[in-house]
């Protein structure tokens, strides 16, 4: 579904775009938008953060239309609604990206006159059905309103003595993923998340980072900043930009501040360049269109060059963490419970260059009617005492070879040497 909430982020994309800085400007925003390899990539997993990037998308279009002077109660339920699922996907992105606009829709509310009760009964009826479906999740998933799912993870580890976890005691704070009692290291990160999604968002890092500046000096462009400044905040101190090797996945959702505000600092380059006359060789007209040239000379240049290398990459990452259900594939596994090595890539056979790790197997439906059901192995005997639970599934178990091909063993006829004990443990 990822590709179609990316395709959904499109048009409000292009209409933020085109209210604030111009039809001509909107395409280059577009162009921009769809060509980033890094929301491309982020398009093909099933992680969140694209659903939550759409969400906010239309949340920044739809406060626009609140602005636009036509007294109507639906932009205003719709904004609520988007900020709401923004928050619902992603609690923390979309309090930092969505709290300013709604502390602008407040301050708008409050100096206007007309209409001003529907506006906020529609908004607030909406946003009070979201909440107590909020917190009644959260009640179920977690045991109570008020702790996350992520909350909930690092507790479970912490009760089951950090087995089978890809991460260990020193890994979260008291307040998980969020290193207020660590603030050095958590801007430490920052940085890092900065510097990643800078080069990874459209494979030209320095005219991003020059057109960011310009933005700066552009006219009109309080709104992005403070929506950009929430976002910022909202990252500072999580403890890490995202593993992933296609970019700072905790910073996806900033992409889109990031590209209007880089667009905004590209018009005004071209006007600042439009203003010059350096006399027949370069007149005024051609100066005003070198920076929009600069722009698809990197987004030409990015996937001529950098993006192919990059992406040949993910896609031997791909094949290498699909090692172990592959081999269950072509085994003919059909019904079946599989029990997994843990990490689940062997490390030393990890995808070389990238040496990416996967420590986790696959997580079976809450249903658990998969047709294979994918459970860690610990030791034989459990292995074989679990199967009692299944008696209408087959068994089976993954082994790695000294060459890094994958052994798929029926469990019946297993011995302890082949499936030695489980060592969970953190391997980095």
């Amino acid at each position: 579904m990822n590709a179609v909430y990316f395709a959904a982020s499109v048009p409000p994309l292009f209409l933020s775009a085109r209210t604030l800085l111009g039809s001509a400007w909107a395409r280059l925003a577009l162009l921009l938008w769809v060509s980033s390899p890094f929301l491309i990539a982020l398009a093909a997993t099933g992680l969140s953060h694209t659903s939550c990037l759409a969400t906010l998308a239309w949340a920044f279009w739809l406060f626009l239309e609140t602005r636009s002077g036509r007294r109507r109660a639906a932009p205003h339920a719709l904004l609520a609604a988007a900020l709401s699922v923004a928050f619902f996907v992603r609690p923390l992105s979309g309090l930092g990206l969505g709290a300013p606009l709604a502390i602008l829709w407040v301050r708008d509310r409050w100096r206007e006159r007309q209409g001003r009760a529907a506006a906020v009964a529609a908004f607030a009826l909406v946003a009070v059905a979201f909440a107590a479906a909020f917190l009644g999740v959260q009640a179920r998933q977690s045991g109570s309103p008020w702790k996350t799912g992520y909350q909930r993870a690092v507790e479970y580890q912490e009760e089951n003595g950090y087995r089978f976890s890809s991460f260990g005691p020193g890994n979260f704070t008291r307040f998980g993923m969020v290193e207020i009692d660590r603030p050095l290291r958590a801007l430490t990160n920052s940085i890092s998340g900065w510097e990643r999604l800078l080069l990874d968002l459209g494979g030209w890092p320095f005219w991003l980072l020059l057109g960011l500046l310009l933005a700066l000096l552009a006219r009109g462009t309080g709104l992005l900043w403070g929506v950009f400044a929430g976002g910022a905040a909202s990252v500072v101190l999580i403890n890490d930009p995202g593993i992933d090797s296609f970019g700072p996945t905790h910073y996806a959702e900033l992409s889109l501040p990031v590209i209007l505000l880089f667009v905004a600092g590209v018009r005004e380059a071209a006007a600042r360049l439009g203003e010059r006359d350096k006399g027949p060789a370069w007149p005024r007209e051609r100066l005003r269109a070198l920076p929009v040239a600069i722009c698809l000379a990197g987004v030409l240049t990015a996937w001529a060059g950098w993006v192919p290398v990059r992406w040949a990459t993910l896609s031997q990452i791909g094949a290498n963490t699909l090692l172990p259900e592959r081999a269950v594939a072509r085994a003919g596994v059909g019904r079946a419970v599989v029990f997994a090595s843990y990490p689940w890539i062997w490390p030393p056979c990890v995808s070389e260059p990238a040496r990416h790790f996967r420590y986790l197997r696959p997580v079976s439906d809450p249903e658990l009617t998969d047709r294979v059901l994918w459970v860690n192995h610990v030791i034989l005997e459990e292995d074989r005492a679990f199967m009692e639970q299944y008696p209408d599934r087959e068994g089976y178990a993954i082994a790695w070879a000294p060459d890094c091909t994958v052994r798929v063993i029926p469990l019946r006829e297993a011995t302890a040497a082949e499936l030695p004990p489980a060592l969970p443990q953190r391997w980095w």
